[in-house]
């Protein structure tokens, strides 16, 4: 029997019955009755089109749960999602893919969990990564993951090198424009210390101390 069309006994039937009666009620004494299973969308448009009229508001009240159908009803087996069904496009842990800045990436977990593969790399080799701390490329090419091309970079000197920048092909110079822009980001970060504080006859000398360790 067709799920959507009634026939005139069972149509009759709906017309007299459908009054003061919810679309759920409808559906189960459908089913129950006449052994017609049809959806709440189906007969949401079957009572539309034949003018039917139940008199239940329909709209939704703060609570409500909505419609579940029986236990072992099933509307549409033939579209269900089937038990270890994979969507379109699905990639197994440990896929990787270049994202759209020219980063690797790596599937670390289901379902659609991806990490920066160089950052990965990195903690693997040496734990977590500081709080305050990016990886950089020391060659400037993010497709070299190899472990010795990876650095640990405060975003202090990160900002310094990107102000500044320092940063070029040579894996070499790189390293020590690294270093350059910690020691920058360092006697900035000391000169904002000290600014901060008020000198006192009890911390004038480490005040001081300070100064000129930051002025050489």
């Amino acid at each position: 029997m067709s799920r959507r069309a009634l026939n005139p006994e069972q149509h009759e039937w709906l017309e007299h019955n459908a009054a003061g009666r919810s679309r759920p009620e409808l559906i189960e004494l459908l089913r129950t009755t006449w052994g017609v299973v049809m959806t709440l969308k189906q007969i949401n448009s079957y009572l539309k089109n034949h003018h039917i009229r139940t008199g239940v508001c329909t709209k939704f009240r703060p609570g409500h749960s909505g419609y579940s159908p029986p236990k072992g009803i099933r509307f549409s087996p033939e579209t269900e999602f089937k038990s270890g069904h994979r969507p379109a496009g699905w990639k197994p842990v440990g896929s990787e893919r270049v994202s759209k800045d020219g980063y690797v990436e790596v599937k670390v977990e289901e379902p659609r969990t991806w990490r920066l593969k160089h950052q990965v790399i990195w903690e693997q080799l040496h734990g977590p990564r500081p709080k305050g701390h990016a990886i950089i490329f020391v060659d400037g090419d993010r497709l070299n993951l190899s472990p010795d091309n990876l650095l640990l970079v405060s975003r202090h000197a990160l900002l310094v090198l990107n102000q500044l920048g320092l940063m070029g092909k040579s894996a070499e110079i790189n390293r020590s424009c690294v270093i350059t822009a910690e020691l920058i980001a360092e006697i900035e970060r000391r000169q904002k210390d000290i600014r901060g504080k008020v000198p006192t006859r009890k911390n004038a000398g480490e005040l001081e101390k300070v100064r000129s360790e930051a002025d050489e």
